[in-house]
């Protein structure tokens, strides 16, 4: 198995490199740099962008940066024999993550993991290896023939909404269950059981205080889930309480207020605006919400912005 850093991710390093060592007052790496580099400006441009990418492959590895991916990888033995090769390259900070590529889909052939990041992770190593152990274990659980993920799976169909909250859940299920097996070995990952808690809990907005933590607390323990299973959790909550033997009713008695800096369930932003009385809106502007958000509920609540929105749109100024 082989590790490739694309050329931009690695003068990306290097660049940031040299950038905090200058503002630490070490001219040191810009001095070896324009060294390096200042000679190549002299020969034929079509022979430049090679000659640069060998200068920042050269500094790269011996900044040691290379390490921080070997050791994760050593933390997975047998991803060795099951993959091609591994490609680093850049992300921005929504896209971070690691995959499996296929040059062809034949079944014999061997994926290649994919790990996007941003160029400032090689210079925090601790929380690198937290991040590159927690998304490697999201591609030994995709080689896994029993986690049953396959090339043809997808999700369900739905409306915008219903697959935008589908894919929310998937994400939040599978990264808990990943992090709580990791916590489980003794092994530090990207989030904790608090962590997860809150994000468990404001995806599931509409269980109980009490089913919330009877659910997460199965959820945590438990052993991994394939994924047809976190598929029907995701899509469903029913599915979810069932799995646990919970009651599928909803006992609130009353509407509850959402938690302060929770996301609107509409915009999907973090808002400490909730408005009031949305249970009372006119039907008109109910009828308008449910028409773009068919599973909301009015005791989900929304942000004021949103209602404001939906109250313009029929007409209704307050």
């Amino acid at each position: 198995m082989v590790i490739h850093y694309t050329p931009a991710l690695v003068e990306g390093v290097v660049l940031e490199a040299i950038r905090r060592q200058e503002a630490m007052g070490h001219s040191a790496l810009s001095a070896e740099y324009h060294r390096l580099v200042d000679p190549i400006y002299e020969r034929p441009a079509v022979e430049r962008d090679a000659l640069f990418h060998a200068v920042h492959v050269r500094l790269f590895e011996g900044l040691k940066f290379s390490e921080i991916v070997w050791q994760a990888l050593g933390e997975y033995p047998d991803l060795t024999g099951r993959v091609e090769a591994v490609v680093v390259t850049t992300a921005t900070r929504r896209d971070e993550g690691a995959d499996l590529s296929r040059e062809s889909l034949h079944p014999s052939s061997a994926p290649t993991i994919v790990i996007k990041v941003r160029p400032e992770r090689f210079f925090d190593p601790s929380r690198f290896r937290r991040f590159l152990r927690h998304e490697l274990m999201h591609i030994q659980d995709m080689l896994d023939p029993a986690f049953g993920l396959t090339p043809e799976s997808r999700l369900p169909d739905g409306s915008p909404t219903e697959i935008t909250m589908l894919k929310d859940r998937y994400r939040m299920l599978w990264d808990l269950s990943i992090d709580a097996r990791l916590v489980r070995i003794g092994k530090e990952t990207v989030s904790g059981r608090d962590e997860r808690y809150v994000e468990f809990r404001v995806l599931y907005r509409k269980l109980d205080p009490t089913q919330v933590e009877t659910v997460f607390a199965w959820l945590w323990q438990t052993d991994r889930p394939s994924h047809e299973e976190l598929v029907g959790m995701a899509r469903d909550v029913r599915t979810l309480l069932e799995r646990i033997g919970c009651p599928a009713e909803d006992p609130r008695s009353g509407p509850r207020t959402p938690m302060p800096g929770a996301s609107c369930p509409l915009c999907r932003f973090s808002t400490f605006d909730w408005a009031e009385d949305v249970e009372t809106l006119p039907e008109e502007a109910l009828d308008a919400i449910l028409a773009d958000y068919p599973e909301w509920t009015p005791d989900e609540g929304a942000c004021e912005r949103c209602i404001e929105a939906y109250r313009a749109r029929v007409g209704l100024w307050l």
